[in-house]
């Protein structure tokens, strides 16, 4: 499917803060997002509430820079994703991500850090400079 969107998924500026689907789902579907800032917030999440999903959006270039590459300043473009789990390697905490771009069946696992930087990256050039992380569970 191509097209595009007649609804915002985040608020995007003062005006529509009521009509994004984020509020609809605090409003009909009884679903309060949770600000998910850091790792521990994360991992907290994910442990307390099993049938949860983190959601946010942040710039690809900063999630996979392998594949896609910052061609000017400030340069983002914006990517959805979901993180449903964790997994410790060794050290390291790699979160389980959905990305637009992926098949559903698909998950990635990717360093927080990359998903930090994505989503402040993004906060920054964002018109309501609103942070893009959250939690979902009933």
């Amino acid at each position: 499917y191509k097209g595009t969107l007649i609804f915002d998924y985040f608020p995007t500026n003062q005006t529509t803060l009521g009509q994004p689907v984020t509020t609809q789902l605090s409003e009909y579907l009884k679903i309060h997002p949770k600000a998910v800032r850091n790792l521990p917030d994360i991992i907290r999440f994910l442990d307390e509430n099993k049938s949860g999903i983190i959601h946010g959006v942040g710039c690809i270039e900063d999630i996979l820079p392998a594949l896609f590459q910052k061609t000017t300043f400030n340069y983002c473009r914006p990517s959805a994703f979901i993180i449903d789990g964790y997994k410790r390697k060794h050290r390291t905490t790699y979160l389980t991500a959905h990305l637009a771009i992926d098949d559903v069946h698909s998950p990635r696992l990717i360093d927080w850090g990359r998903i930090y930087n994505a989503v402040t990256t993004y906060r920054m050039l964002h018109p309501t400079e609103t942070w893009m992380l959250y939690g979902l569970a009933k």
